[in-house]
């Protein structure tokens, strides 16, 4: 299983390694007399004092677009949504919503099984990428689901994209923090059954409470 998911990111891994290194690289500096091979990885006190000001509980809304197989734009909705950050690593989305996992699933009978599951704690390791303002990429870990449908139990998998440009947290206004992250694929018994070909893409306004 460790290597279907490997696999299957390896599948954008050099569209994204190039974006990820313009975006996240390109925050650090807008002077081309810095060049990116310049960048300083945070050290672990500056890791500690960024994370002692993002630490806490969040309340805020999850953004995302309604589903949409037409591939033009659509409109978006939230839903109300609370988060932690528990350590320098750590961020947890609490009661995720199955049915947005199952947005653009056009197998119906798998689209409904998902969609009936109890919500799930998503849990993303986060690195510190900069500190003024606080920029953290973001990596979900994989959603996973035993269902039982069309008389069969089945296990199903969503992972999201990681050390992706797209997903990553950034610090707005005192206590205030933007979550972007993106669901990738769908997975059954170990087969990747559905690709998201524009992704699930989640946004997270959030402020701390």
């Amino acid at each position: 299983m460790k290597k279907l998911i490997i696999s299957i990111m390896n599948k954008v891994k050099l569209f994204t390694l190039s974006i990820f290194c313009i975006s996240l690289f390109g925050m650090v500096s807008c002077n081309n007399d810095d060049p990116v091979d310049k960048y300083t990885p945070l050290t672990p006190e500056e890791v500690k004092a960024a994370f002692e000001r993002v630490k806490g509980n969040y309340t805020g809304k999850l953004v995302y677009e309604k589903e949409n197989f037409t591939g033009k734009s659509s409109q978006n909705d939230t839903v109300d949504i609370n988060c932690q950050i528990t350590n320098d690593s750590t961020f947890i989305i609490k009661s995720f919503p199955s049915k947005l996992l199952a947005l653009n699933v056009k197998n119906k009978t798998l689209k409904e099984a998902i969609s009936k599951a109890d919500p799930q704690d998503i849990t993303c390791r986060i690195g510190f990428y900069k500190n003024n303002p606080i920029v953290m990429i973001v990596n979900p870990l994989t959603p996973t689901f035993d269902l039982t449908y069309k008389n069969a139990k089945h296990r199903v998998m969503t992972p999201f994209y990681i050390n992706n440009a797209y997903s990553f947290a950034r610090q707005g206004e005192k206590d205030q923090l933007l979550v972007q992250i993106v669901e990738a694929v769908i997975v059954v018994d170990g087969k990747q059954i559905e690709e998201l070909p524009r992704g699930n893409l989640f946004k997270f306004l959030l402020k701390r409470s």
